[in-house]
């Protein structure tokens, strides 16, 4: 289990400067003018296919769209062997870059029908024929039996859920080949998957999932994972450096669903020390001392989950149910080994919801005895539907714990599969939700966002059509794309115009401020995404600011500060290896007569913000 950290750190400066970097202010600048046609040959330019199609794709422009297109396109068409980028395949309905390029220049159309007049490389039908293409691939993979099944069941769903009307196509298979689905629904305690199909979830579960035995059924694909890190030195003493946490069975060919953070060492390339994995699966005997060397398959640093590999014939099967969702006071098992005692079961209920501790997603909280241990072990309703993953709780208050919940997963569980990290797709913008309305607040340099007519204070209204009003909803329909997908923001500008923005997706940072922080100065354009604050530079030779809007639930409202305070930055600290942010001010409140108070914020640069 690991401990949420503190995020605010108030009083007087008791820091080590020397220990830290420090940096001049520098106002942040705006950059470019609005547009009120967006340059689409930006988006074009970076399609990942051959750009002899993409000269195709820019014919079909009107030239109003863009001055230079007749000089654009023969430098296209003159670089028509290359390609510009490649992409990592889509695990959730694998396809071709050029199916992506098509389903790109299909939504333009869709967007922008005066500038895209029709979308290239598309057939009337094409589209139909590429689901049919994908259901009829994806059942005969079912049937040759040579995947995962696991990964089968999560594609499955996945198509499901892109296109609804395959579920017409379940009624009409071949008996042979339900029978082949309905047995790996039953292989894999699926009841989501049962449900898609049709089946009666009491009557098609395997025997260890009735009568009143749901939990043992769980309780037997939970396993304790243990990582070796040999010896640590403590007061002149050689200790066993060990790393305990959960997991469990998700699939029958021995891959184990777990926390990243318990088995980091395994694949962090700053680590140095010894690392051996092992896991101990479920065993009727608590005395047993049997161990199964242990691989990592992937992994995701940012909701901390990771995928192992062990070569045994799993006690249990479970399947995370991605349809599941939390309620409050509603009642929960945990299945895992605090401590190292494994096979254990505790009770609780579901505390809260939407608790925003990881850069994406909200985790929710859970009131029941977690301990160190329960790391990656499962979380799980009274029926058997395994809702989520432990992975997290407060030290300092019992009974306060997080659990990351199935529908977060559910985006990136087949990436999980794939070799190495998870890579998520961004827009490369930071946002804060205010009321009902959800405003830009920064836009990173090196993100797709900055070469786009996107400024801090535009507020986000849809994408590709979609209402949104808040952050989480936001970051789901963005990963659930892939990584050279475009995608189309709706946005309303400060100055009340409505506009409709189309962004490539690019692969997001593992750490976003971490490479903008390392330069050596300080921006103005950095305190609303860090601080939670807009401020006005009031200009001196100690940077002084006046508080000019304080978001909610951000560190500036932790901190007590409000609209027109004022403040000079004394310094402002950033801890590289420690991934912390901090500024030292001496602020004037208004609610205090403006006396000098000083006042130290701090926080961790894995903001939440980004989308």
């Amino acid at each position: 289990m690991t401990r949420i950290k503190h995020m605010v750190v108030l009083g007087l400066v008791a820091l080590s400067i020397s220990a830290c970097r420090t940096f001049v202010i520098e106002p942040g600048t705006d950059g470019g003018s609005w547009k009120s046609q967006p340059d689409i040959s930006i988006i074009f330019d970076q399609i990942s296919m051959p750009l002899e199609r993409i000269a195709k794709a820019i014919a079909l422009l009107e030239t109003q769209s863009f001055p230079d297109q007749e000089q654009y396109l023969h430098e296209v068409i003159q670089k028509s062997e290359a390609e510009l980028r490649s992409t990592k395949p889509s695990t959730h309905s694998p396809g071709s870059d050029d199916q992506q390029a098509r389903r790109n220049l299909a939504l333009l159309a869709r967007f922008f029908p005066d500038t895209v007049q029709s979308a290239p490389l598309t057939r009337d039908g094409d589209a139909e024929e590429e689901v049919e293409e994908a259901w009829r691939a994806l059942v005969n993979r079912v049937m040759a039996n040579d995947d995962p099944p696991a990964m089968l069941a999560y594609q499955f769903k996945w198509l499901i859920r892109e296109h609804r009307s395959l579920i017409e196509r379940i009624e009409q298979l071949p008996s042979e080949e339900k029978e082949v689905l309905v047995g790996l629904a039953r292989v894999l305690n699926d009841f989501e998957l049962l449900e898609i199909l049709g089946m009666d979830v009491q009557e098609n579960q395997p025997v260890s999932l009735t009568a009143n035995r749901r939990t043992t059924a769980v309780l037997r694909a939970a396993v304790t994972v243990w990582v070796d890190q040999g010896m640590r030195i403590e007061s002149g003493m050689g200790i066993p450096d060990q790393v305990l946490g959960s997991g469990f069975f998700v699939d029958p060919q021995g891959y184990i669903v777990t926390n990243y953070h318990v088995i980091a060492s395994q694949v962090d390339p700053a680590y140095k020390g010894v690392s051996r994995l092992f896991i101990k699966p479920f065993s009727e005997s608590s005395n047993s001392q049997y161990r199964v060397p242990a691989r990592v398959v992937g992994y995701d640093e940012v909701l901390d989950l990771a995928l192992l590999k062990v070569e045994l014939d799993p006690p249990g099967v479970v399947s995370l149910d991605f349809s599941t969702r939390f309620e409050p006071g509603e009642s929960m098992f945990a299945a895992g080994s605090p401590g190292g005692l494994e096979n254990t079961l505790t009770l609780g209920i579901v505390s809260a919801l939407g608790r925003r501790f990881l850069q994406i997603g909200e985790v929710t909280q859970i009131d029941m005895p977690i301990n160190p241990g329960n790391s990656g072990g499962p979380i799980f309703e009274p029926s058997g539907r395994v809702a989520g993953v432990v992975f997290a709780g407060i030290e300092q208050f019992e009974g306060v714990n997080f659990a990351i919940p199935a529908q977060w997963i559910f985006p990136i569980f087949g990436d999980l599969f794939t070799q190495g990290p998870v890579m998520y797709p961004w827009a490369g913008v930071a946002a804060q939700g205010k009321g009902n309305e959800l405003v830009i607040t920064y836009i990173h340099p090196t993100g797709p966002g900055a070469d786009i007519p996107l400024r801090p204070g535009d507020r986000i209204t849809s994408i590709n059509g979609l209402s949104i009003t808040s952050l989480p909803d936001l970051q789901y329909e963005i990963i659930t794309r892939d990584i050279g997908d475009i995608v189309v923001l709706g946005i309303q500008s400060k100055n009340g115009e409505d506009l409709q923005i189309p962004v490539f997706l690019e692969q997001r940072p593992a750490m976003p401020f971490a490479k903008v922080l390392s330069t050596k100065r300080f921006l103005q354009s950095w305190f609303p995404p860090l601080f939670g604050m807009e401020v006005q530079n009031l200009g001196g030779w100690n940077p002084k600011f006046s508080i000019t809007e304080v978001f909610p639930d951000g560190l500036a409202e932790s901190a007590g500060l409000s609209e027109y305070d004022t403040f000079e930055l004394n310094n402002w600290i950033y801890m590289e290896e420690d991934e912390v942010a901090a500024i030292q001010i001496k602020v004037n409140r208004r609610e205090k007569a403006y006396m000098d108070e000083l006042l130290q914020l701090a926080t961790y640069i894995s903001i939440n913000s980004f989308f």
